[in-house]
Formats: structure tokens, C-alpha cells, sequence
């Protein structure tokens, strides 16, 4: 190898940072490359769009990792593609109700992609459709999730008696609030988390009562999760994270915000970092020769 790769990846909210971590850890082990790591402004598109501007007049990356669908990512994207940079997207091709605002941007991100990784064959064919409408080839690999890499529980913050774990994001159909009021019963304590800053957020309904937290670490939540009696939730968690630990019947999908996600938790295959980091090094030697 006579020049390292310069990978830049993206973080907005910390739904994404925990998915990337894992291929964080290995792409900064690896001998073939130097990663950076650029702190966006979630759920702001004109703050993350002059972050990344402003990253890229000092520094020239050969690589931009984005992950997710998250609207700071989306600006992150946009600023990368317009300054000639490639791109990969990581859970490209997921569809979690049609034409919510994480849909299209998902999409939009997919659009501007050199490289895409796919959690599996259904999300491959709709990145494919995605770029042949507009007569681009799709370089599409099934690698799987990465919500299993590397993950660990801490049980610290469970408390004695039970509960119910509730994390409801804001709806991201255009001009729709939600209003969580009277969708579900309530049985006993309920633990909150702090939704994604997104508009229309409902934070301030918490029943007095009940307790919330405005974040975790992934591995505290991970804690909560495993041992609470329901999981009440609009997240993508009800269909990756949550099966692992919970029964159906324990795991309660409120609102139309992942109503129709195309992932299938039986389906699913772990271990995509490994994968990621080994398609990426052989992508630059067969595309990028001169570089590695």
C-alpha cells in the first residue's frame, strides 16, 4: 500500500452513532486506511450542510460513509456529491412507510451513493430500482445489520419493580402531529426516552408519575430494554433490536412511522461491519488502484 485511504464518516443523532461504531472501531484498526469522524447537527440541514462545507475545504477525503436516513445526513450527502467525493450508504433501500420524510431522505441519500449496503434482498432491489430510474448503475451489497456488532448490556439502570420502556419519535409524514394520548393502556411504572430531535416533539405530554431519560448509552437502553414488560414505540427498534429480547406480544408499534418497514426480523443477518470493512478495501483496490 503506498498511501492510506481517508474514510470520513458522518454522525448526526445517536441512533446512527451507534450503528456505525462497530465499523468505526475496525475501519481505525485497519492498516489500509485512516478514518475521521464528523460531528453533524441533528435534525438541522443548514447547520450540517456549512459543517460538512467547511470540513471539506481543509480536508479531502476519498470516501464519505453515510448511514441511516436522518435529515442531517441527507445535508451531509448533498454537500459530499456536489464536491465530487464518493459516497457510500449504509441501510440503503429500507422503506418504512412510503413517503415519510425518512423515506425520502434515505432515498435522496441512496441517489447520491457510489456504494450501497443493504440489509438484505428486498432492500438490495428497491436501491436498484432507486438508481435505475434515473439511469444509474447500482453497486449494491447485502452485508446485513450492524446493531449487533460489538454490543453490550448494562443492566445498571434497571429498576426493582417493572415497567415499560416508551420511546416515541416524532411523526415525519409531512404536516401530521402525533398525538400518543389513549393509544395504548397503561399497566404500571413507564420509563421514557427522549425521542430524536425531531419537530412536533412530545417530550413535554410525560405523564409527572412516570420517569425519562433524556439519553443513554446505547448499552444502558439495551439494559432497559431486555428487561421491560412492553416496549411501546414508533422506533425502528421495534423491528431490529427488540425481538431480540422481547416476545411479539411484549413489543407494542404505535402511529404509521415504521408501520410498514420492510424489515423482516427473521431474515435479518448480523455481523455487517466485518463485511462493510472488507468491501471497502477491496472496492479502492479494484476501482482506486493507485491509491492502495
Amino acid at each position: 500500500m503506498t498511501k492510506r485511504i481517508k474514510i470520513l464518516i458522518p454522525q448526526g443523532c445517536r441512533s446512527d452513532a451507534g450503528l456505525i461504531e462497530p465499523i468505526i472501531k475496525r475501519l481505525q484498526k485497519s492498516e489500509w486506511c485512516e478514518c475521521d469522524i464528523l460531528q453533524l447537527s441533528p435534525s438541522n440541514y443548514l447547520k450540517s450542510y456549512e459543517i460538512t462545507s467547511k470540513y471539506l475545504l481543509l480536508h479531502k477525503p476519498d470516501l464519505v460513509l453515510c448511514v441511516g436516513d436522518r435529515v442531517e445526513m441527507t445535508a451531509c450527502a448533498c454537500c459530499v456529491y456536489h464536491d465530487n467525493i464518493e459516497i457510500a450508504h449504509f441501510y440503503s433501500g429500507i422503506i418504512g412507510s412510503s413517503y415519510t420524510f425518512d423515506d425520502i431522505n434515505r432515498h435522496v441519500i441512496t441517489l447520491y451513493s457510489n456504494i450501497q449496503f443493504c440489509e438484505n434482498e428486498k432492500a438490495k432491489r428497491v436501491t436498484e430500482k432507486i438508481l435505475n430510474a434515473i439511469g444509474k448503475t447500482s453497486n449494491a451489497f447485502i452485508v446485513g445489520i450492524s446493531h449487533f456488532d460489538d454490543f453490550l448490556i448494562d443492566e445498571s439502570k434497571v429498576p426493582i419493580e417493572e415497567y415499560d420502556l416508551v420511546l416515541l419519535n416524532a411523526i415525519t409524514y409531512p404536516n401530521t402531529h402525533f398525538d400518543y394520548k389513549g393509544k395504548w393502556e397503561k399497566k404500571r411504572k413507564q420509563i421514557w426516552i427522549q425521542p430524536n430531535p425531531d419537530f412536533n416533539s412530545i417530550m413535554e405530554d410525560i405523564p409527572s408519575d412516570d420517569f425519562w431519560y433524556n439519553t443513554l448509552p446505547r448499552s444502558e437502553f439495551l439494559g432497559l430494554l431486555k428487561n421491560c414488560m412492553r416496549f411501546i414505540s414508533n422506533s425502528s427498534i421495534i423491528y431490529y433490536e427488540a425481538p431480540y429480547f422481547l416476545k411479539n406480544e411484549q413489543i407494542i408499534l404505535i402511529g404509521k412511522r415504521n408501520k410498514s418497514r420492510s424489515t423482516d426480523y427473521n431474515e435479518i443477518q448480523f455481523g455487517a461491519s466485518d463485511k462493510i470493512v472488507e468491501i471497502l478495501k477491496e472496492y479502492f483496490k479494484l476501482n482506486n488502484g493507485s491509491k492502495l
